[in-house]
């Protein structure tokens, strides 16, 4: 059983990883699938967990089947991605300074499209809503925006290795004609930076316990101290946050009981605003690890302009539109675009946090979505805990 405790939580732990700066794909679910369950032990058994509940019934999220795009488990069905499509909606357009109402249409890609989620249960049932917070006050329309591509040519890419601490001579050499990514490797430092502009920095690490892992005050100074050095810093930040990076739980093949427990590291997420509204994706994520090591970094530095304006749903018809997905009242057509879960599969939810942030989804456009947080509850009766932090997106953009 603690085997496949580990597994479903290394899937986890990817997934994790994966949100924070961008959207899981159906391709992504697959590879998460195919490492997690590839990943060897050397001595007893040592596996990752996202810091709360561990799923223990039949086979669970471990036991996921990938069949075409499609991740099937006992407690629900998980769409790989949202179907490619656009959907009209009622807005304006912006010229210079003037805004101006259109008479037509227009049209806009579903928030969710292309994203690969934890999916739909596969019959309705019922989950017990507790709101410990009020409704939002929202405004009647907001803006949407669209992406300034950065180009990314070879003066480009060189211009930030170069500013990464990496040398001309590190670049991997072009495999095919057809480039995707530039790429640098010095050691055991990996640089990639994409065509669409973000930018991944890796090091070698493994699961090891950190001898001396830098307090999380500590470990802010030392991400922003990189950043600015890598002239990378982002801008219109809101907020800074830590949390524990891959955290550790080593078993006795004997006795099942826990030998020790550590975090490998300390995340520095760089949460950024965009006219006063949260963006859901971290503009920037740092790893720190042990003496103070980068171990991985993620950054997303997008210019955006606005596209058009659109009509938002109002706050409790989002609160509707959660309650029966959750339940799994809204058929599997189109619910996966319009929303998006960390969790499924428990009895009891508590939100404890409704804001409007914006996420880009895999597309272009950033729009509007409703995030409700809180803790979900279980009940598995041989769950580790039965609690779970719960955090969803709903589409907020009213569509013909």
């Amino acid at each position: 059983m603690m085997e496949n405790n580990y597994l479903e939580q290394e899937i986890r732990e990817l997934f994790n990883k994966e949100v924070d700066i961008k959207e899981p794909t159906a391709q992504w679910w697959n590879n998460a699938v195919i490492k997690a369950t590839s990943k060897k032990n050397n001595s007893g058994i040592k596996y990752f967990f996202y810091r709360n509940r561990v799923f223990a019934p039949a086979l669970a999220v471990l036991a996921v089947l990938v069949i075409g795009g499609v991740i099937l488990s006992p407690m629900f069905f998980g769409m790989g991605s949202t179907p490619s499509t656009t959907t009209k909606v009622s807005g304006t357009t912006t010229t210079n300074t003037k805004t101006e109402t259109t008479t037509s249409s227009i049209f806009l890609p579903w928030v969710f499209e292309g994203v690969g989620g934890v999916g739909i249960v596969p019959e309705p049932y019922d989950i017990e809503f507790i709101l410990e917070t009020e409704l939002p006050t929202v405004v009647d329309s907001l803006a949407v925006y669209i992406e300034n591509k950065t180009v990314v040519d070879d003066v480009y890419a060189l211009n930030i290795a170069l500013q990464c601490g990496f040398n001309e001579g590190d670049a991997v050499p072009l495999v095919g004609d057809t480039r995707s990514v530039y790429s640098y490797k010095n050691g055991t430092a990996t640089l990639e930076i994409k065509l669409n502009g973000s930018i991944s920095f890796r090091t070698d690490t493994d699961s090891s316990k950190p001898e001396n892992l830098p307090t999380d005050e500590e470990c802010i100074t030392i991400a922003i101290g990189w950043l600015e050095s890598c002239g990378l810093t982002p801008e219109n930040i809101l907020d800074i946050e830590t949390k524990s990076y891959m955290d550790v739980q080593e078993i006795d093949k004997v006795t099942n009981s826990v030998i020790d427990q550590y975090s490998v590291g300390t995340t520095v997420k760089f949460k950024g605003a965009l006219n006063g509204y949260r963006l859901y994706s971290s503009a920037a994520s740092v790893v720190i690890g042990d003496n103070g090591k980068i171990i991985r970094a993620d950054i997303n530095l997008p210019n955006y302009e606005i596209y058009t304006y659109v009509d938002i749903i109002a706050p409790g018809e989002a609160l509707n539109i959660l309650e029966n997905y959750l339940e799994g009242r809204l058929g599997t057509n189109s619910n996966t675009l319009i929303c998006m879960v960390n969790q499924m599969g428990f009895k009891k939810l508590k939100i404890k946090n409704i804001s409007i942030q914006y996420t880009k989804g895999n597309t272009d456009y950033l729009q509007p979505v409703y995030v409700f947080e809180g803790t979900a509850y279980f009940e598995y009766e041989n769950a580790i805990t039965d609690t779970e932090d719960f955090i969803s997106r709903v589409d907020a953009v009213i569509r013909d």
